[in-house]
C-alpha cells in the first residue's frame, strides 16, 4: 500500500504530519526509521513501514497503521537534576483533575444571559428598554472577544511566567473584575470590569489548559482534553442557578462576590496539583531570552503551511455556527410559544449533553484519529440542525435536538489540540494557538450577523435563515478539514 507522508518544514525543524503513538526502543530491526534533525532528515527503509523521529518530542510513527507505543526520554545519568514524569500515567491524571478544577467556573459566559435579564428587569441602569439591552449585550460581545483573543497574551504568560504562577495570575484577574464588578453603578464599569478584566483571566485560565494537557499526554490525549473540555459546559449548568438564586435572596453586588470567592477558592485549590511535565534537566533551557520566547508566539513561517491555514479558518467558522446556535435557541423557544424557563431547560440540557459528548469524542477520536472524528462529528452536527432544529416545534423536539446536537457539537474543542500539533509540531504549538485566537475574534460578529440576514426574510418562518446559516457553518467546517485530511492521506480509511 502506498503511503503518503506531508511534512511541513520550518526554518527550525521539519515535523511529520501525524504524532500519534510512541514505539518502546529502537532494538525492533524491522522498522526503518526517519530521523528528523534541525538540517535534514535521513530515511531508513525496511520492510513496508515507515517511522518518524521527531526531533522536538522524540515520538514515533507508523504511518501504515503499525500501534505504536511510548519511548520515555533518556535520561542524562550525570545530570542530578534530570527527572522524568511519565507519560499518560497516575501523575498526569492528577494534573487534568487539577486543570479541570481551576477552569471549572471561568466560563462566565454562560452567566452573562441570566446577569443581563436582572438588569433589564430590575432597572438597575439608567436609560430606554431597548438601548440598554443594546449595552448590555455589548458587554458580553466585548467578553467573547477578550476571551478569544487573550489566548496571545496567555501564551506570552505561560511562557514568561509558567504554569503555576500563569494559571495563579488568570485566577486572580478573574477575581479582582468580579470583584470591582460588584460596585459597578453604570454599564461602561461593566466594559472594564466584566468585559475586559474578567476576560482575561478565563481566557488565559482556559489557555493554560490547553497549553499543559498534550506535554502529559501522548495515546489518551484526545480524550484527557474531552476532559479537559467538558468543564466549562460544567459550570453552564452550575453557575447560571448559584446566578440566579444569589440575585434573588442578596442582590446583584453579592453575586459578583460570591462567584469572586468560589473562583478564587477552586483555582487555589487547584494550585498545589498542576505543574509543567519534566522531560529534561531544569538547566536546559534556562537563560534563554524572554524576547525570544515572546517573538516565537507568533511565527509568520507557519501561514506558509497550507493544512495550517485552513484548519486556522475553521475556528471562526465553527464559532459563528456554535454562538447562533446557543444565542437563538431561546429566541426560538419563545417563538413556538414555551416558557422562558422552557427555553432555559433547553439550554441547560444543551450543556449537560456536551459534558459526556465532549469526553465520548475524545475517545473515538484516540481510536479512529483526530481528523476523522472532527469530519465526523461537524457533519452530524449539521444535521441535526438541518434535520431536527428546523422542524422543532415543540418543547419534545427542541429538546431532542438539544440532546443530540449536545453530544457532537464541540468536538472542536476536543480534537483541536491533536490536530494542531500534528500539522505544526510541539515546538509551533504556541504560536498556532495564537494564531488561532487571533482569527477567530471574527466569530464575534456571527449573532449580530445573523440577526441581519433574519431581519431581510419576509416569507419564510422566522429564524430559517439563522438555523440555514449555523448549519452550513458546521457542514463548511467538515469540508475544510476533509480537504486537510486528503491532503494529509489519500486512503478515506487511514487513522488521520
Amino acid at each position: 500500500m502506498r503511503n503518503r507522508n506531508y511534512m511541513s518544514t520550518t526554518n527550525k525543524q521539519t515535523n511529520s504530519y501525524y504524532h500519534d503513538y510512541l514505539l518502546p526502543h529502537d532494538d525492533d530491526k524491522e522498522v526503518q526509521q526517519s530521523i528528523t534533525t534541525h538540517d535534514h532528515t535521513r530515511n531508513e527503509r525496511s520492510g513496508s513501514n515507515i517511522v518518524v523521529i521527531s526531533h522536538e518530542d522524540k515520538s514515533l510513527l507508523d504511518i501504515k497503521g503499525g500501534k505504536a507505543k511510548e519511548q520515555q526520554p533518556k535520561i542524562n545519568e550525570d545530570s542530578p537534576s534530570t527527572t522524568i514524569s511519565p507519560l499518560d500515567g497516575r501523575e498526569a491524571w492528577i494534573v487534568l483533575t487539577g486543570l479541570f478544577v481551576a477552569s471549572v467556573f471561568t466560563g462566565l459566559h454562560s452567566t452573562w444571559g441570566v446577569i443581563q435579564n436582572y438588569y433589564i428587569n430590575d432597572r438597575i441602569f439608567k436609560g430606554s428598554s431597548a438601548n440598554l439591552i443594546i449595552r448590555l449585550t455589548s458587554v458580553g460581545s466585548l467578553y467573547q472577544a477578550m476571551n478569544a483573543s487573550c489566548t496571545f497574551l496567555g501564551n506570552i504568560l505561560y511562557q514568561i511566567l509558567g504554569l503555576k504562577k500563569a494559571l495563579l495570575l488568570s485566577v486572580l484577574f478573574l477575581t479582582v473584575g468580579l470583584l470591582c464588578s460588584s460596585f459597578a453603578n453604570s454599564v461602561w464599569h461593566l466594559y472594564v470590569t466584566f468585559g475586559i478584566m474578567c476576560a482575561v483571566g478565563s481566557g488565559c485560565s482556559y489557555l493554560i489548559g490547553y497549553r499543559a494537557i498534550p506535554s502529559w499526554f501522548t495515546k489518551y490525549r484526545n480524550t484527557a482534553q474531552g476532559i479537559f473540555n467538558s468543564c466549562h459546559p460544567v459550570g453552564g449548568i452550575i453557575l447560571p442557578l448559584i446566578v440566579n438564586q444569589i440575585n434573588t435572596d442578596l442582590g446583584h453586588a453579592w453575586m459578583y462576590r460570591v462567584l469572586a470567592l468560589l473562583i478564587f477558592m477552586t483555582g487555589i485549590a487547584a494550585y498545589p496539583v498542576v505543574k509543567e511535565r519534566s522531560v529534561e534537566d531544569s538547566g536546559a533551557t534556562m537563560g534563554r531570552s524572554k524576547t525570544h520566547l515572546i517573538r516565537d508566539t507568533l511565527d509568520f513561517n507557519l501561514l506558509k503551511n497550507p493544512n495550517f491555514v485552513i484548519w486556522i479558518t475553521i475556528g471562526p467558522i465553527y464559532l459563528f455556527a456554535m454562538y447562533i446556535t446557543l444565542t437563538f435557541i431561546p429566541a426560538w423557544a419563545t417563538y413556538i410559544n414555551l416558557s422562558d424557563m422552557q427555553g432555559a431547560l433547553c439550554v441547560t440540557v444543551l450543556s449537560a449533553t456536551a459534558i459526556p459528548g465532549s469526553i465520548i469524542n475524545g475517545m473515538i477520536a484516540d481510536k479512529i484519529g483526530s481528523l476523522n472524528a472532527f469530519i465526523i462529528c461537524m457533519t452530524l452536527t449539521a444535521l441535526t440542525v438541518f434535520l431536527n432544529w428546523i422542524f422543532a416545534h415543540d418543547l419534545k423536539s427542541l429538546m431532542f435536538f438539544c440532546i443530540l446536537h449536545g453530544l457532537v457539537y464541540q468536538c472542536y474543542y476536543s480534537t483541536i489540540t491533536s490536530i494542531m500539533i500534528a500539522i505544526v509540531g510541539t515546538e509551533n504549538y504556541a504560536s498556532a494557538l495564537s494564531f488561532r485566537a487571533l482569527i477567530c475574534i471574527l466569530s464575534i460578529l456571527g449573532p449580530f450577523l445573523a440577526t441581519y440576514l433574519d431581519s431581510l426574510n419576509t416569507n419564510l418562518e422566522p429564524y430559517f435563515y439563522i438555523k440555514m446559516v449555523a448549519g452550513s457553518g458546521y457542514m463548511v467546517c467538515a469540508l475544510l478539514a476533509l480537504i486537510i485530511k486528503y491532503r494529509i492521506n489519500f486512503d478515506t480509511f487511514a487513522k488521520v
